[in-house]
């Protein structure tokens, strides 16, 4: 272990204790040159997500300084997910009324979620992906949809019985 100034990038100087033998060390001060320090790689990937936020409208977010920082990166990778959800129920052909409102609501429940302006809320829902999203939206919303073509089935005459989710 020993004190080395290593020299980034970004120009840098940062006074480190490094481990390992003289090659570990090296190796280090050596990729250190290509590379930002922490500070400069953080604030260029937060100014990349807070340019996603403008570029997109999304409402400012609210908490800890600490965890606005931390929702504002974590938001654009979260997004991305929640957009192809969004995009794939765009994509999809409603067949009747009934279909046509099912859409509205899962694109209500998208809206939400990419509307959000917890930080904690995203910071919870980093490691979510579009299938994981798409589980969820399913499970809660099924219920609903059932109500939906139940209704819609009445009212065109057909009798279904409540539990049967043939129709969906």
């Amino acid at each position: 272990m020993t004190w080395n100034e290593v020299t980034y990038a970004c120009g840098h100087v940062i006074r480190e204790q490094l481990y390992g033998d003289n090659k570990d060390r090296d190796r280090h001060i050596t990729s250190a040159l290509n590379r930002q320090c922490r500070d400069c790689y953080r604030a260029a990937i937060t100014a990349a997500a807070e340019e996603v936020e403008l570029l997109k409208e999304l409402s400012p977010l609210t908490g800890s300084e600490k965890q606005i920082e931390q929702a504002t990166r974590i938001r654009p990778g979260v997004l991305e997910e929640l957009e192809k959800l969004k995009s794939s129920i765009s994509n999809r052909k409603p067949i009747n009324v009934a279909g046509e409102k099912i859409l509205a609501i899962m694109h209500e429940w998208v809206d939400e979620r990419i509307n959000q302006d917890s930080s904690s809320w995203w910071i919870e829902n980093r490691e979510r992906d579009y299938f994981s999203f798409k589980l969820e939206m399913n499970r809660e919303l099924e219920p609903k949809a059932k109500e939906i073509i139940a209704q819609h089935n009445k009212e065109n005459g057909r009798e279904v019985k409540p539990d049967d989710s043939s129709n969906i």
